[in-house]
């Protein structure tokens, strides 16, 4: 009885584990998308700006839709600020790199003429399209990894049992 009652305690903990590690792991991965994808809608909300109505980097920004800046933020609060730098401080980076491409463009971005401007806004998309198409390659390898993982788990639970 006490035996049994083991097997089917370590059993079960398997499983839990397994479950609660996919889930945690594909909700990061799921979030960092996310990110880059708010980015990305938010350097074409920012170039339709600056190429329809001309308007400063500041007026776009502060007009940003609510949706739009919270999934930038990477906590999913609303960010704000005047300029993409303060506007950027409010963020958290869900991935590598995504924070330094941001400071840079931050550091480009309202500065010089009309197409200059827009030439700026034309490589941040262009760059972000790029991390964005990776991180869903890694998020589809990632939920193979996990149904692997729960495979394997199965697997062990059926051998601890036996």
């Amino acid at each position: 009885m006490t035996a049994a009652l083991l097997k089917a305690v370590g059993a079960a903990s398997v499983l839990v584990s397994a479950v609660f590690l996919g889930r945690g792991l594909g909700a990061r991965r799921r979030a960092a998308t996310a990110q880059l994808a708010g980015f990305l809608r938010l350097f074409r909300t920012i170039r339709s700006g600056i190429e329809y109505y001309r308007a400063p980097v500041g007026d776009i920004l502060a007009r940003v839709e609510p949706e739009v800046a919270a999934a930038c933020s990477g906590r999913g609060e609303t960010v704000r600020g005047e300029s993409l730098a303060a506007w950027l401080s409010g963020c958290v980076f869900l991935t590598d790199g995504l924070g330094r491409l941001m400071a840079r463009a931050a550091s480009e971005l309202g500065r010089g003429y009309h197409d200059e401007q827009l030439a700026v806004c034309d490589r941040y998309i262009e760059a972000l399209e790029a991390m964005h198409r990776d991180s869903m390659n890694k998020q589809r390898e990632q939920s193979g990894l996990v149904n692997t993982l729960l495979l394997a788990a199965a697997a062990g639970v059926v051998i601890l049992l036996i």
